[in-house]
């Protein structure tokens, strides 16, 4: 293997002078960031268009109290000064269709889920968003609470702050701080096979369809050459993860020291534990994982003799790699199933399986470290494979299959 730092180094420098590879390293930082901000303002635009929607400013607005919970209210003679109160209902709901009235409520004698309170609109700007339910709401809470202490209206109205300590072995614990670190490496791992999981792929396959590689085999061993391609593709994929990982940080650093208006946003922000057995566990998940990846990649492009069946025999791996998230729900649960076990330790599960049980808190050291044994043995069964493949099928391009009896041959 006295060329593998030739071919690392050229499948290395090959790939960064592609824009591609840049374009994508730096549009995808960029189109995070992009499509947080624009989630923010759009939900914040939403709200801001749905409280114009419902505000009765300058409309006439009159209210219709059969059940007498607002007149007989307190703060009745208050609302009053901003709402007509009237008794004819017909007489009113002929002036919201003539334009008279823009806005009228009945309330019932009796209010109940069965007996809806009425709303008659007539406004310049009628649409299927304006809804002026939050206002009557919000007058029927006032007028039910007027007369009650500050602590049972807070009760009622659900403006209470509930804050819980976790203690595990006597020491209060983060239980969400602690998630947050395999969620991100589980975050990670999506990316990199999403970027690089059709290139680790069309890297062997396009040699191999151009016939490329029966001139490079002449000068390299198949080993050297399998082996040299993987590390490069692995080294990509974690210099795209700097990239993505390293913005983020700074981000998550300065954003802790910032305020929008009053709003602290360190406060809001999740306190991230940085539990050393957890960062590094998650690391070496993260590269056993991919590793893993890279090698099931290379396998499928020197086994297939085109990208169009490469590309459907990948689709079936990624099934494989996604099937947890299919029992989501088990995996919350507090002990592992039947199921949950075999997914944590199937090699093409397993990547996302401990992941996620490392995240809620059910996966025990024992099976920590058995589960990322068999993905690093895997992933050497893998590699092997894919050499041997590479060695025996380097030179097929009529059948999508390698022989098998030819596969085995010691010659």
């Amino acid at each position: 293997m006295f060329n593998l730092s030739t071919v690392i180094s050229f499948e290395i420098v090959r790939a960064l002078k592609k824009p591609s590879f840049w374009a994508m390293a730096i549009l995808m930082p960029l189109m995070l960031v992009a499509l947080i901000g624009i989630s923010g303002w759009s939900g914040y635009s939403s709200n801001q268009i749905f409280e114009a929607s419902g505000s009765t400013e300058g409309l006439q607005v009159a209210l219709i109290d059969q059940s007498g919970l607002i007149a007989g209210s307190p703060l009745g003679e208050e609302i009053a000064q901003d709402i007509e109160m009237r008794d004819d209902k017909e007489t009113s709901i002929d002036q919201v269709k003539n334009g008279q009235l823009n806005v009228l409520y009945v309330v019932p004698a009796e209010i109940s889920a069965k007996n809806a309170i009425e709303i008659y609109t007539n406004t310049e700007n009628n649409s299927l968003f304006d809804s002026y339910t939050n206002n009557i709401r919000s007058i029927l809470t006032t007028a039910a609470m007027a007369g009650l202490s500050e602590n049972q209206i807070n009760i009622l109205s659900g403006q209470i702050n509930v804050t819980t300590h976790n203690f595990i072995e006597g020491e209060e614990a983060n239980i969400l701080g602690k998630m947050i670190v395999p969620i991100i490496g589980l975050i990670l791992f999506y990316v990199l096979i999403c970027l690089f999981g059709n290139r680790l792929m069309m890297s062997t396959l396009e040699e191999k369809e151009n016939r490329i590689s029966e001139m490079i085999l002449t000068s390299i061993s198949t080993k050297t050459l399998i082996v040299g391609k993987i590390i490069s593709l692995i080294a990509l994929g974690f210099l795209q993860v700097l990239i993505l990982v390293l913005p983020m940080a700074i981000l998550y650093y300065f954003a802790g020291n910032a305020s929008v208006g009053q709003i602290n946003i360190g406060d809001v922000l999740p306190h991230i534990v940085f539990d050393p057995l957890v960062i590094i566990y998650t690391l070496l998940l993260l590269i056993a994982s991919y590793v893993l990846f890279t090698g099931l990649c290379v396998t499928v492009g020197v086994l297939m003799p085109t990208a169009k069946e490469a590309s459907g025999f990948m689709g079936v791996l990624m099934m494989l790699v996604i099937a947890p998230f299919l029992f989501i729900t088990m995996f919350m649960a507090p002990a592992p199933s039947t199921v949950v076990k075999f997914l944590s330790f199937f090699p093409f599960s397993a990547p996302v399986a401990l992941s996620m049980r490392n995240a809620f808190g059910t996966l025990s050291a024992s099976e920590a470290i058995i589960g990322l044994v068999i993905i690093i043995v895997s992933a050497i069964a893998i590699i092997a494979l894919a050499i041997r493949l590479f060695r025996k099928g380097a030179m097929s391009y009529d059948s999508a299959l390698i022989n098998l009896k030819r596969l085995f041959a010691k010659k």
